[in-house]
């Protein structure tokens, strides 16, 4: 293998990321969870020049897995965070270590940055700097900051197809900038785009269907693997007012929420119906999955019961318009909810039916629309109360964050997941069921998957029988799920994985895509 520059991939590629990226404390004070077993980093030693060997202080068994996935991926998954590998030729010139602090200061101030750290970011950001050597299939042109996010392909990418020929065959990929959602669905209705994976909402299905004929297009359905297209994550470690902290860590309370919800309505007006009001598991066939009496636990929509053990939980009184009152003031008991904006699907309009759902058992709700990037600071600064999020790993080792709380990403347990990455120095102690997460999952980390089932089943029973996660419908091509293909582009597959941690559409072998000639 060869860097897209030509120069030879090697062991010392992987070393570099480790040694200089990885322990480099100022450019990752927290390290990677991928690279550490119950806490402890891994060694790594070069054995020859394309063997690398790392060892762990315990059995490690899904370290694969998790390197075979968004975990521990490529330069675009992880980018300069405790990557896998990084280009060492190119990237120490970047370094303290390896140039003199007078050439980088002046890099530095070439580039505009505050330091030689946002320097280093900004250099080994493959969206971003078109010099970047890469490993790819295609290397950025034109970088992702403009208009236009423009690939190439690289002539060193290592793959041949059968015949011998040099993949990818696509030689450019041009990825145009659309500010509004609306408007990016409507290009592609008009058969404007060659091919699309994300970002195409479910509620187009219909007129992308009646449109397909004049637009030249086919619509291709992947139902999303994880199980769930939305759930509302409940925050075990959100700080703030007493009771309401309290009422969030309270089980009956969260059973009180998920059989208030009247999740046939959300199907049939957000997923057309095609979905399914499911807990938050994995499918049938998965490895980890619970058993069919896990699948409809507290989903049947119950207000009489809800109303009881609200009323149960101190919230008798009410206001005259029907909402129940703080337990400690005379004002309305409040929540609120935080939502994406519309770029998966319809979040905001699930937060609306919620909305009025909970409303029916006296629950106010106040919904927050935000852009993603802010989502996923205020998820990690634990400041939502409850979130609505989706796609959980049907395989909970190999991409943990979104269903277990071991990283500062996870929604309903941030602090706790904080704890976990700075080996308790920070965040929150998990107890309870959060604490049997944790132990299940330290204790898979260490055994075949072979003979993990068990662990995995008893994992989302622990989900299940908490309700940490409220999962609503599932079993969708809500998410990420609805392809638009042009006819003369082939060799995209009627079904593929359709999971986030696998990074798709690149699971169903992008390389291999071509325009068919007339």
């Amino acid at each position: 293998m060869k860097w897209s520059d030509g120069t030879p991939f090697t062991a010392n590629d992987f070393i570099f990321a480790y040694e200089d990226l990885t322990l480099n404390d100022e450019l990752n004070p927290v390290k990677a969870s991928y690279l550490k077993t119950n806490g402890k980093l891994c060694e790594i030693e070069k054995v020859d020049d394309y063997t690398v060997r790392y060892t762990f202080h315990k059995p490690y068994y899904t370290f694969l897995e998790k390197v075979a996935g968004l975990t521990g991926a490529g330069q675009s998954a992880r980018q300069f965070n405790c990557p896998l590998y990084a280009p060492r030729h190119y990237l120490k010139q970047f370094l303290p270590k390896y140039v003199s602090r007078e050439e980088l200061e002046g890099k530095v101030k070439t580039f505009g940055m505050e330091s030689w750290v946002a320097l280093f970011i900004r250099m080994s950001r493959l969206q971003e700097n078109p010099e970047l050597p890469v490993v790819a299939p295609w290397k950025t042109v034109t970088p992702i900051t403009g208009d236009i996010f423009t690939l190439e392909r690289n002539p060193f990418y290592f793959a041949v197809d059968p015949e011998g020929n040099q993949l990818p065959y696509i030689d450019r990929i041009e990825m145009n900038l659309v500010e509004d959602i609306e408007v990016f669905n409507m290009r592609v209705m008009t058969g404007e785009v060659d091919m699309q994976h994300r970002h195409i909402l479910l509620d187009k299905l219909p007129v992308l269907k009646r449109e397909a004929k004049k637009g030249n297009y086919r619509v291709i359905l992947w139902p999303n693997q994880g199980g769930s297209e939305a759930a509302i994550f409940v925050n075990q470690t959100w700080e703030g007012d007493a009771e309401i902290q309290e009422l969030l860590r309270n089980r009956d309370f969260r059973i009180a929420l998920s059989i208030a919800i009247d999740r046939n309505e959300i199907n049939e007006s957000i997923f057309l119906g095609i979905g399914q009001p499911r807990t938050f598991i994995p499918l049938p066939g998965s490895l980890f999955y619970p058993g069919s009496e896990y699948e409809k636990k507290y989903t049947e929509r119950d207000l009489v019961k809800a109303n009881t053990i609200l009323d149960g939980l101190g919230l008798k009184r009410r206001s005259k318009d029907g909402y129940r009152l703080h337990p400690s003031r005379n004002e309305k008991l409040r929540f609120s909810m935080a939502a994406l904006s519309r770029t998966f699907l319809n979040f905001e309009g699930i937060g609306e039916l919620l909305i009025n759902h909970l409303k029916e058992v006296g629950i106010s709700v106040q919904l927050k629309v935000e852009e993603r990037s802010l989502f996923f600071a205020h998820v990690r600064n634990n400041e939502h109360q409850l979130t609505i999020w989706a796609d959980p790993a049907p395989n909970p080792w190999a991409y943990p964050p979104i269903s277990l709380p071991v990283d500062s990403l996870n929604a309903f347990a941030p602090f706790v997941g904080m704890w976990y990455s700075t080996n308790g120095q920070k965040g929150i102690a998990p107890t309870g069921g959060l604490k049997q997460l944790i132990e299940l999952f330290n204790k898979g980390n260490g055994v075949p998957i072979e003979i993990r089932g068990e662990l995995g089943k008893e994992l989302w029973r622990v989900h299940v029988d908490n309700l940490y996660v409220i999962g609503i419908v599932g079993n969708s091509p809500a998410y990420n799920g609805v392809l638009v293909v042009k006819n003369n582009f082939r060799n995209v597959p009627d079904k593929a994985p359709n999971i986030s941690f696998l990074q798709n559409p690149g699971i169903a072998r992008t390389e291999q895509f071509y325009f068919e000639q007339n």
